[in-house]
């Protein structure tokens, strides 16, 4: 799980990037009222579109993770402590009564689920960011011609 946070908040940087380079080109790309940076805007409608799924998969890719420990905690009736400590090495064993099997094999592949959601945002989020950087590149080369 520790390694599916880091690849949420890459992702999330990445994207934060992202927004933060269109918001501060954009407005000064069509500040100049050519028809040339119009053009250019309308090239970053694809930009734009990977940019929303990568945010969505981004807010949907721990769902799997946090509805099987929903279900481990309705079914065992463990109480959510929010002071529990977030240790990446070691782990400690799970008591309560009612735990199985079958709900340990439930948040392995929650937590492989999210894992492989994690990574598809990761590359999304990387298209996204060289698609900007393509547009970018477009643009300049644009503005610079006309």
């Amino acid at each position: 799980m520790s390694d599916t946070r880091r690849l949420v908040l890459v992702s999330g940087g990445l994207l934060a990037a992202d927004v933060a380079g269109m918001a501060l080109a954009v407005p000064s790309l069509l500040g100049h009222g050519h028809g040339v940076a119009w053009g250019s805007s309308a090239l970053l409608v694809p930009v734009a579109l990977s940019w929303l799924v990568a945010a969505l998969f981004l807010v949907l890719g721990e769902r799997p993770a946090a509805v099987a420990l929903g279900e481990l905690r309705r079914t065992t009736g463990a109480p959510v402590d929010l002071s529990a400590p977030w240790r990446s090495l070691g782990v400690r064993p799970l008591a309560g009564p009612g735990l199985e099997p079958e709900h340990v094999t439930l948040l392995i592949g929650a937590a492989t689920a999210a894992h492989a959601r994690a990574r598809l945002t990761l590359w999304v989020a990387v298209v996204a960011t060289a698609g900007f950087l393509l547009w970018t590149a477009i643009s300049l080369a644009m503005a610079a011609v006309s």
